[in-house]
């Protein structure tokens, strides 16, 4: 029981983190399109740092659901292959990468995303979103 929740507390510090790096570089990034699609794998402006992916696992009008992949790029990816993207550096360095991280649609439109292709969307991954909507969760971003 101790480590569920401790292992539920540490995804929520990550997520806010996450969510605080995302909404500082928000300020610099424009809307781009409003239709976000299921299972879409997009780059997204991390501003100074480059570009993440980010995968759509769940969204609707007000809320984008999105898992955010560890690795970072110099130049805006074309295309990525999923058996590369992590949600944990591995390489010993700080970087991490967010199971799940609730936005609202316009935080994650000011992330200027880009889709790069679509992939199918596991009963696992959506774990994160489940727990969030069983506590009740809210969306962060502006609305």
């Amino acid at each position: 029981m101790r480590s569920t929740v401790a292992s539920s507390f540490r995804r929520s510090v990550l997520a806010l983190l996450g969510f605080a790096s995302l909404s500082l570089l928000a300020a610099a990034c424009g809307a781009t399109d409003a239709s976000v699609v299921e299972g879409g794998l997009y780059s997204v402006s991390v501003g100074r740092d480059g570009y993440q992916v980010a995968k759509v696992l769940l969204c609707d009008e007000q809320a984008v659901h999105v898992r955010l992949y560890t690795q970072h790029y110099a130049a805006r990816p074309t295309a990525v292959g999923t058996d590369e993207l992590t949600l944990a550096a591995g390489d010993g360095s700080p970087a991490f990468g967010l199971a799940h991280l609730p936005l609202t649609r316009t935080a994650f439109l000011e992330c200027q995303p880009v889709l790069i292709r679509t992939a199918s969307v596991s009963k696992d991954e959506l774990e994160g979103v489940a727990l969030w909507l069983r506590g009740g969760g809210t969306l962060l971003g502006k609305p």
